[in-house]
């Protein structure tokens, strides 16, 4: 008798030869439903990838947005304050010449300069025709140097301080 070779397994080495060629067993496909899941997964998993590499793009992007929108607010906050600073400074200002205008009406004293309060005059450019405008020629020559000025509250109330003695009684 010749004595068989026992292979690794203990199985014969020709049986062993025929496992190998025979994918079949259960162990192969096994393995081979474990590559193809892998395989899947690794194809979903790159897709996945793919969306989360346009997800961040389009995110960068709106961040930029909310970054340059931010900034635009921050601008336009300042702008108003600085809006609302001059508003104010415009309602006292307008808050004084209808004070001073009440005043006046109530002592019935008037200056030749009050007529600078009108609309035609107050906060407008003075120029060489309003300076010859009839409400105006009491006024002589002073008010040639003023020509260029914007007519402010502050402008009349100079010519009313220096020109105390063009007061008017009623």
């Amino acid at each position: 008798e010749i004595p068989m070779c026992i292979g690794s397994e203990g199985q014969a080495p020709a049986e062993q030869d025929q496992e190998t060629e025979d994918d079949s067993t259960p162990q192969s496909v096994i393995s081979d439903g474990i590559l193809k899941r892998l395989e899947v997964s690794e194809r979903k998993l790159a897709e996945t990838e793919k969306q989360l590499a346009a997800v961040q793009t389009i995110l960068a992007e709106i961040l930029k947005k909310l970054n340059s929108t931010e900034q635009e607010l921050a601008d336009t906050k300042e702008d108003l304050e600085q809006s609302n600073e001059k508003l104010q400074a415009m309602m006292e200002s307008w808050n004084e010449t209808l004070s001073e205008l009440e005043t006046a009406k109530k002592k019935e004293v008037y200056s030749r300069w009050d007529v600078l309060y009108s609309e035609k005059f107050l906060n407008k450019k003075l120029t060489k025709e309003m300076v010859q405008d009839r409400e105006l020629e009491s006024n002589g020559g002073l008010l040639d140097l003023f020509v260029g000025m914007n007519i402010t509250n502050d402008v009349i109330r100079y010519l009313k301080g220096r020109h105390e003695e063009d007061v008017v009684c009623l």
